[in-house]
């Protein structure tokens, strides 16, 4: 019996400390007016943001790259996002070259070069990429209409491989991305 009742007691006290919103009220007398302040509570909102997790590109036999058609950048947030700023990085040996000022076809067979352009921001040389923000447009919440993706088209120039490559890490693309403010 003394448990039962410590428990209704417990829970009883329980009850007493959720806390529930309480509207005061404001007297107003002889055709007045009152100023009434809105408080706000809200919880930060989640930031959800999906990259592509690779960018393949395939090269055959005649030097014809071929990329991905489907890449894309998806905000699972509830509020809108931006890319706020690229970078490049050659991996296993590959050296990131100026995509306008390399001819591949001159590059001795073999050699560890590659030249990248994503939504019309190219390499400019080892490790750099230029970046303008108007080529990443503000990405909407999920909530608000259906452009909760932006599009990411790419290419690249390799030159001639001696020897077949597959599933190799040629470059990492780093995407920063922050709310839009």
């Amino acid at each position: 019996m003394m448990k039962k009742l410590t428990s209704v007691l417990l829970a009883l006290l329980m009850l007493g400390t959720i806390s529930v919103p309480q509207v005061s009220a404001i007297e107003i007398t002889d055709s007045g007016s009152g100023s009434v302040p809105v408080i706000l509570t809200a919880e930060a909102a989640t930031f959800s943001v999906t990259v592509p997790a690779s960018l393949p590109i395939s090269v055959d036999s005649n030097g014809v790259v071929t990329t991905a058609e489907n890449a894309k950048i998806v905000n699972n947030s509830h509020g809108a996002v931006i890319v706020t700023g690229m970078s490049i990085k050659g991996q296993e040996g590959w050296t990131t070259v100026d995509y306008d000022n390399v001819n591949m076809q001159s590059e001795r067979v073999g050699t560890k070069k590659v030249a990248f352009e994503i939504n019309g921001e190219k390499t400019t040389g080892e490790d750099a990429i230029s970046f303008n923000p108007l080529n990443f447009p503000k990405i909407d919440g999920k909530n608000i209409t259906d452009t909760d993706e932006l599009n990411i088209t790419y290419n690249a120039k390799v030159p001639a491989q001696a020897d077949a490559l597959t599933d190799e890490n040629i470059v990492n693309v780093i995407f920063t991305i922050a709310w839009y403010e």
